[in-house]
């Protein structure tokens, strides 16, 4: 049975910076924008978009979607790895993925980035008294982690069934250092596959493993210390009103060419101003550089201002973000698809794009983001028709029986409203 869903992909983020600006003097220092404080910087606990835009410069996964063409392409890794069909032993049905780091990749103590990291953080992740459920949910369907015995930056990761988001889940997760976040090797003794195994009364009945889920959860790992293998180190942050960051020396990936990697400016500084008047005006006067963010509405004001054109670049790039609405076919009223597409019919997807939205927007059909190679594009949203609607819940047998303005119809015995 279909489910109808009305989907939309909204450019709610436009960003622009200045040239030439004669107040901002230091021209190796980049000021940005940031709505809020980001509370945490520490996506294994606290992956929100708002963090996300400081902690996608300390972190990295061993790789990334490319910006322009949204395909994964390799960061810490040699190479995106092919799934291989496991048809013999324990893990029988499953698939596996053989993956390598680059050499070059290391962290910030000079060491290299190694198969025992990355068995860590999965390790941390599905720690159950760590605060990495959202993670969990990705990685859950991953059975075990093993190293090569001759080269400590080649691992198997192993699923022990087919996932459909197998790729993304093996290679698209940031990756921890254990010497910074585990310096008492609480968790080294444990195999991943020996921590699945293990009861949550098991966990907790264990010292060890209690302390270091109470040392990984601390703030000390999410507002003061923080260690990755991105372009860039937390200098400070000054809590709802700066961070600043500061590019490393001696960089492993100076010499790459992945976005992801690219060091900028010397200094990065995030300056938290919630009240969007307030930043554009910052803007204005030259003390900020770039607002990422804004409204559809002050963005086209903006950009209708003549004396803006040479002053600001205006940008305004596709977001891989989705409105929608979901039905539950499970419910009594909606389980008949006649009923669901009558709904769909009487959403306006349009007219909330352009009254909403100032028109920054693309009508989808699905949750394939209208940029993505799998995206079909020969299928048709469901269009805005009121008469339709009312032919379709005719058909499922709604009708207004009691001249109330409300559909009704008799449901195992009884009168049920149909309302949106």
């Amino acid at each position: 049975m279909n489910v109808h869903k009305l989907l939309f992909s909204v450019l709610v983020a436009a960003s622009f910076f200045s040239c030439g600006n004669e107040a901002l003097q230091d021209s190796s220092t980049i000021h940005v924008r940031l709505k809020k404080d980001p509370e945490r910087i520490n996506p294994l606990l606290f992956p929100n978009p708002t963090a996300r835009e400081v902690y996608q410069y300390l972190h990295l996964p061993l790789a990334d979607f490319d910006p322009n063409t949204l395909e994964l392409e390799p960061l810490l890794i040699k190479e995106i790895p092919k799934p291989i069909q496991i048809d013999t032993g324990k893990y029988s049905g499953g698939i596996a993925f053989d993956i390598e780091m680059h050499e070059k990749a290391t962290w910030d103590n000079g060491s290299p980035i190694t198969a025992a990291d990355y068995s860590f953080t999965l390790k941390s992740i599905m720690h159950p008294l760590t605060g990495a459920g959202k993670y969990r949910e990705i990685a859950s369907q991953i059975a075990d982690v093993i190293p090569d015995p001759k080269n400590e930056r080649k691992f198997r990761v192993i699923f022990d069934q087919p996932y459909i988001l197998a790729l993304e889940a093996a290679i698209n997760i940031e990756i921890y250092p254990s010497y910074f976040y585990d310096s008492l090797q609480l968790l080294k003794p444990y195999s991943l596959s020996g921590l699945l195994s293990l009861t949550e009364e098991q966990f907790l009945a264990d010292s060890n493993l209690v302390i270091f889920a109470r040392n990984f959860n601390a703030n000390d790992f999410s507002r003061t210390r923080f260690s990755g293998a991105g372009p860039y180190s937390l200098v400070s942050w000054n809590a709802d009103q700066e961070i600043i960051l500061e590019k490393k020396q001696d960089y492993w990936a100076d010499d790459f060419s992945q976005a992801a990697l690219q060091q900028g400016p010397d200094r990065m500084i995030f300056h938290i101003i919630p009240d969007e008047l307030t930043a554009v005006t910052q803007l204005k006067a030259g003390g900020i550089d770039i607002i990422n963010e804004i409204s559809a509405e002050n963005y086209r004001s903006l950009q209708a201002d003549s004396g803006n054109q040479e002053k600001f670049s205006f940008f305004h790039p596709s977001l891989t973000k989705h409105y929608m609405i979901t039905l539950n076919n499970r419910d009594v009223r909606l389980n008949d698809a006649r009923v669901r597409r009558a709904l769909a019919h009487l959403v306006d997807v349009q007219n909330m794009i352009t009254y909403i939205e100032n028109g920054m927007g693309t009508p989808s059909v699905g949750p394939v983001h209208p940029m993505k190679k799998a995206f079909n594009g020969g299928l048709k949203p469901i269009a805005f028709d009121v008469s339709k609607a009312k032919i379709l819940l005719a058909e499922a047998d709604w009708k207004d029986s009691d001249q109330d303005g409300i559909l009704d119809k008799v449901i195992a015995g009884k009168k049920t409203d149909l309302s949106l």
